[in-house]
């Protein structure tokens, strides 16, 4: 399979950018661009950053539950939020699994970072994996948020990305680049 090379560089020129509405959560822009002089029309959504945890241990990962409104059901994912502006993404991984399992993570690594949208969507988003953790004795997880959390063999939540019984994307990147990082590293889950 080749790849084409135009080997000629892009050239972006943003002629206005205006925000259209904002809240808490997000930032809708107008973006007016010229993209090697042909103009172009962007509408961004910026969520900020987000970030999240697998935490592994004997051939399981952790996953919660939570009700989703878009698919009226609830859903199994991995931990993960918003990143607050006053942290770094793994500081945000590691409160978010705390809030939602009450379960401290200690010594995370970067596992994957990526944009979810090129265009129209800013959400960069970093999955962090750890198999070093503690039950936090001071701390209770958001049964408002989360209805329960389970060690699910990480076999089984591929078959679950399969069956289509997790939908989240952010799960189903993470899971699938955690088990494609062990392939390659020739480790054992």
């Amino acid at each position: 399979m080749s790849r084409i090379d135009h080997k000629k560089e892009k050239k972006l020129k943003i002629s206005s950018e205006k925000s259209i509405f904002q809240n808490q959560f997000l930032k809708l822009s107008q973006v007016n661009a010229k993209v090697n002089g042909v103009a172009k029309q962007f509408f961004v959504t910026n969520y900020g950053r987000r970030s999240a945890m697998i935490l592994h241990r004997n051939n399981s990962i952790l996953l919660v539950n939570q009700f989703r409104h878009l698919i009226n059901r609830s859903s199994w994912e991995i931990p993960g939020g918003r990143v607050e502006d006053s942290e770094s993404p793994e500081s945000g991984a590691i409160r978010e699994c705390l809030e939602e399992t009450g379960i401290l993570t200690q010594n995370p690594k970067l596992l994957i970072n990526y944009e979810q949208g090129l265009d129209s969507l800013h959400n960069p988003t970093y999955v962090y994996h750890s198999d070093t953790f503690e039950l936090s004795k001071k701390f209770e997880p958001n049964i408002a948020e989360v209805e329960k959390y389970d060690w699910i063999k990480i076999s089984d939540s591929i078959e679950m990305i399969e069956k289509k019984e997790i939908l989240d994307s952010l799960t189903i990147i993470s899971i699938l680049s955690f088990n494609l990082f062990y392939l390659k590293n020739g480790i054992q889950k």
